[in-house]
């Protein structure tokens, strides 16, 4: 009876190991299929023919990396081909993997219409995932088994549609600097598309300073892209009506018309190609061509063959384009006698509040970085049920380290991943980080803490960052701070939102500066 049952459980044990032996061999042998699948899919030549191998490999429930690169593959290959909801499908799976990737941010925020006005219906969430992903893109790694040529192509294509995306959101807000900078690196890799075009007229016109010569041109060339579609229509009659208010006649725009219909020319260029002698006609010198032919294309400038047109200025503009389009109308300048957009307190003092949390990595070494770290996970840890706060680092690129949560654990975790790096992309991390709580955060209460030593060696402030400071609180704690200008541009940064600026002269003093400021801003009683 003994050796009986002695027997079966030798018998169930040998079955048992049989089956895991088995079961690991499956797993291999599935996991080499995955592989092979994956491989195949790259190596297909033809676009149809990847989309249907790599659909395959995915339909195998292989997880990790390949996984997210497969993702990466059918979601551009899709927009390669047109299929957009195809290509938005698989960049919602991306974003749920990866959700700071720069190619699903910019297929995400991409618009289908063509319309004339276009730029008007890029949403505060559109803007904010190109701006997120143009943050990301210093990131964006090649899929495995993609030529370095196509990645290449890949990594201009997805800058280009970032760009433009937020670029449209720029000038829907009337930030027309901030607007054109990044309208121009769009065209840069798009030069055909018709909204980021129009939305570069409009970004030279309407600007306090209007830019007329390379304005009207790109206005004339938006015109001939948008040609044979439900727009073109409303973008010619809009433009030659903004051409004629401004003093130039029918004949002279359609020169500009014909001039810039031809692909690469330059505003410069154009004016001379709209005027060009005929074999027939008497030779002008160089400098004759350049004025006669750019008095017949631009009214700002006249000759003694066309008729005079008063020069284009703000004053001359303002009242006719604006009065067309009110919704364009750029912000009026601020008295200067006292800071732009300024507010002195919270806008409900024992609201919850929505918290970034912007930190300058150069600080974290030596012993700033425990006082800095310890402190501010001492007040995530302080957080009401309600409150909800953001880490974000920045040396000279920004990096996500943790996204809007309840959670003090998930805060306490990033801040401890934050690593010591050099670089002060100030302005950069604070534009982002206030659009960002301005979009996403849910309190009436946005606040945003800053943690630097006030260098900053990118951009000065411009006009998208001063036109949001009306919706964030901005506090700065100043560490290591060396000079008068770092030290006078936290107490801008600072009083412009209705902050404050609290400085640290040594590690000692940080926690009690960030209590400090935790109190003024309700989270500590």
């Amino acid at each position: 009876m003994f050796k009986s049952h002695s027997l079966e459980r030798s018998v169930i044990f040998a079955v048992f190991v049989l089956f895991l032996l088995s079961s690991a061999m499956h797993a291999q042998s599935s996991g080499a299929s995955a592989l092979e699948a994956y491989t195949s899919a790259m190596k297909q030549s033809r676009i149809v023919d990847r989309i249907a191998a790599m659909e395959h490999f995915l339909a195998m429930g292989e997880n990790g990396i390949l996984q997210e690169d497969g993702l990466e593959i059918l979601a551009w290959d899709y927009r390669q081909t047109g299929n957009q909801a195809g290509g938005r499908s698989r960049a919602q799976q991306l974003l749920a993997a990866d959700p700071n990737n720069p190619l699903a941010l910019a297929i995400l925020s991409e618009k289908d219409d063509q319309g004339a006005n276009a730029s008007r219906y890029v949403t505060d969430n559109q803007f904010a995932m190109a701006t997120r992903g143009l943050v990301s893109l210093a990131r964006f790694r090649r899929p495995e088994g993609m030529l370095a040529a196509n990645f290449t192509i890949m990594q201009q294509q997805v800058a280009g549609i970032l760009h433009g995306i937020a670029g449209l959101g720029y000038l829907d807000h009337k930030a027309y600097d901030d607007a054109r900078e990044h309208l121009k690196q769009a065209l840069a890799v798009n030069p055909n598309d018709v909204r980021y075009t129009y939305g570069m007229a409009l970004a030279l016109l309407l600007n306090k300073r209007p830019d007329a010569m390379d304005g009207y041109w790109f206005l004339a060339r938006a015109v001939n892209l948008a040609q044979g579609t439900p727009s073109g229509q409303e973008i010619s009659a809009y433009a030659r009506n903004m051409y004629k208010q401004d003093g130039g006649t029918d004949i002279n725009w359609d020169k500009f018309l014909q001039a810039t219909a031809a692909p690469g020319h330059s505003a410069s260029s154009a004016v001379q190609a709209s005027n060009t002698p005929s074999p027939a006609a008497p030779a002008q010198t160089t400098a004759q061509a350049a004025s006669t032919n750019a008095a017949a294309a631009n009214p700002a400038i006249t000759s003694s063959k066309v008729s005079p047109a008063p020069a284009i200025t703000a004053a001359a503009i303002a009242p006719k384009i604006r009065d067309d389009h009110p919704e364009l109308r750029p912000p009026a300048e601020p008295a200067k006698s006292e800071p732009v957009h300024k507010r002195s307190a919270l806008m409900s003092p024992n609201a919850p509040v929505s918290l970034g949390i912007l930190v300058q990595t150069a600080l974290l070494s030596g012993g700033n970085r425990q006082a800095i770290l310890d402190a501010l996970t001492d007040m995530v840890h302080k957080l009401r049920a309600e409150d909800e706060a953001f880490i974000m680092a920045f040396s000279n690129q920004l990096d996500f380290e943790q996204d809007l949560t309840t959670s003090d654990t998930l805060l306490a975790d990033a801040m401890m991943q934050l690593k010591p790096k050099s670089g002060a992309a100030l302005i950069d991390g604070v534009e982002f980080a206030i659009g960002h709580l301005k979009r996403i955060g849910k309190n009436p209460n946005r606040v945003l803490l800053v943690i630097s030593d006030g260098r900053n060696e990118t951009r000065k402030p411009g006009s998208a960052l001063s036109a949001q400071l009306h919706d964030v609180r901005i506090d700065c704690i100043g560490v290591d701070v060396g000079g008068s200008s770092e030290r006078d541009l936290l107490e801008k940064l600072a009083s412009y939102s209705g902050g404050h600026a609290t400085f640290a002269s040594s590690p000692d003093q940080v926690r009690n500066v960030t209590s400090q400021v935790a109190q003024t801003i309700g989270i500590e009683p």
